[in-house]
């Protein structure tokens, strides 16, 4: 994609992410999922370093998505903390599959605020590990 048609769907997937300011996640009591600037630019950059625009373009599409998720999830999948120096971290995974596709919504807490959109992926379709 060139440049000037890269910026516009940049600047387009940006106003389109700012539209809904946060979701109420039944997960979470229906407390409120915010859609904030650390959450954009998360899709963009991984520690500081820019995605590649595939990677960028994929996750902006996947942003509908993962409000539905957030929106409709009634538990999550994954939970992780990290306990920092001077923060405890806190992430929850939430996954649907969609189509032949299984698409993960991460949310991230840091201390007692309050929690926001992390990052959005997708991957293969995991094959089912039932027993026999």
């Amino acid at each position: 994609m060139p440049n000037n048609r890269w910026f516009e769907f940049i600047k387009r997937s940006r106003k389109r992410y700012g539209i809904v300011k946060a979701v109420s996640c039944p997960a979470f009591n229906n407390e409120e999922v915010y859609f904030t600037d650390r959450g954009f630019k998360h899709l963009m950059y991984k520690d500081g370093i820019p995605r590649n625009k595939n990677e960028q373009a994929k996750r902006m599409r996947l942003i509908p998505k993962a409000r539905i998720i957030l929106g409709e999830s009634a538990g999550y999948s994954e939970y992780r903390e990290i306990k920092q120096t001077d923060s405890i971290v806190r992430f929850w995974a939430f996954e649907r599959i969609v189509g032949a596709k299984t698409v993960k919504v991460v949310v991230r807490q840091i201390n007692a605020e309050p929690k926001h959109f992390f990052s959005v992926m997708s991957g293969k379709r995991r094959k089912s590990t039932k027993n026999p």
